[in-house]
């Protein structure tokens, strides 16, 4: 133990010292009393094994600043303070007296713990930290034990395997298929939702590739393939992809920027200028999914619609006539909700238009997926126990 002690105070002889500043940290004028020294077996103590006690000037000093640091840096600077101001005593191995100008030398802890000792602070702060790491080790594999089960609950009650699966579907088809720009002869459109960079692209979005991709009244074909299928049936026109049932009609609503003066009031004026800024969700720079997902949607209710499979193009017709989107114009949000039975999952669909007060649009796709039946097997209730 004393040699270990010793090692750790050559190691981190800052610590070491700070003890002695236990007493001043907690509002005491007065610092602890020097510690005794303690000698390996058979060893006696020399005049020179005296223990050294910090003169008080040196706290007076500091206490000058105290109340503008914290109790770690009053530590720090009052142990470089005091071994600074300790001539014949050794840097390191404080307790160690030295010839002066020789304070810096080097010592093999062998010598230290031979022929001067260790003081009794320093072998007590040694066994402490000894038995603090060895109850610290002890604890770990209840630790690990307790993250293991978190995990296997986690994956009891989300399956986020099946979360992914229905999610990603949804999310690729309206990235891929979602199309406009289309070329003649109508087979093939060249832009996407991440194309939408104006209000006309948004209605030609929605228009030509969100609203019919949702909302399929016929049966599709093969390229350039003369067959007509025929209308699809009812029964068949309330699944999304084939398996996930939509549940009600799809939700568009926007939210709007806050007016406010613009910044240089004098340009305003004289160009007639109305100034908004953003609300809740930060759109200088490209938001997070996280953040667009979370933070609430202050929905402008009077503007908000819903269409379903027989008033759809009418309705958006009706409001790219009336200016619906226009510059005051924050947020929109085209939501849906599916239920997929294979999985049991119920997911509502979120597709984000953003429109930053730079004139960027940033667009973005978000997920919610809930599993109706989180307790159905037994186990599930084994992991949560």
């Amino acid at each position: 133990p004393l040699r270990g002690a010793a090692q750790m105070a050559a190691v981190d002889p800052v610590k070491e010292n700070g003890s002695a500043m236990d007493g001043l940290a907690n509002g005491s004028s007065e610092l602890p009393p020097a510690a005794d020294v303690v000698l390996p077996a058979g060893g006696s103590a020399s005049e020179d094994v005296e223990a050294t006690k910090p003169k008080l000037d040196v706290a007076s000093s500091m206490m000058v600043n105290a109340d503008s640091a914290t109790h770690d840096e009053i530590e720090i600077q009052f142990t470089k303070e005091l071994l600074k101001r300790q001539p014949g005593k050794h840097r390191t191995f404080y307790w160690v007296k030295t010839q002066e100008g020789r304070e810096e030398d080097t010592m093999d802890v062998e010598t230290v713990v031979a022929n001067h000792g260790v003081p009794e602070h320093v072998v007590i702060r040694y066994i402490k930290d000894e038995l603090d790491e060895e109850t610290a080790v002890k604890s770990l594999p209840f630790a690990l034990v307790l993250v293991v089960l978190y995990a296997l609950m986690c994956l009891a009650h989300d399956t986020q395997a099946s979360v992914r699966s229905v999610e990603e579907a949804i999310n690729y088809d309206i990235a891929e298929n979602a199309n406009f720009a289309y070329s003649s002869p109508g087979n093939m459109g060249f832009k996407n939702m991440d194309d939408v960079n104006s209000y006309a692209d948004f209605w030609s979005w929605m228009n030509k590739g969100m609203l019919p991709l949702y909302f399929q009244n016929d049966r599709w074909v093969s390229e350039d393939s003369s067959l007509n299928l025929g209308p699809l049936p009812l029964e068949e026109q309330v699944f999304y992809l084939y398996h996930n049932r939509k549940l009600g009609p799809m939700r568009l609503m926007q939210e709007t920027a806050l007016t406010v003066d613009c910044q240089n009031l004098d340009m305003s004026k004289a160009f007639e200028l109305e100034c908004s800024k953003d609300t809740q969700l930060d759109l200088t720079l490209d938001p997070t999914d996280f953040d667009v997902a979370q933070i609430n949607f202050v929905e402008a209710t009077s503007l908000t619609h819903w269409l379903n499979s027989s008033n759809h193009f009418e309705t958006t017709k009706n409001l790219e006539i009336n200016n619906w989107l226009n510059p005051q114009t924050y947020r929109i949000q085209v939501s849906f909700v599916t239920y997929n039975g294979n999985k049991d999952l119920l997911t509502m669909t979120n597709i984000h238009f953003m429109f930053a007060r730079s004139g960027h649009i940033w667009k973005m796709r978000t997920h919610r997926t809930f599993n109706l039946r989180p307790y159905e097997d037994w186990t599930v209730i084994l992991w949560d126990v």
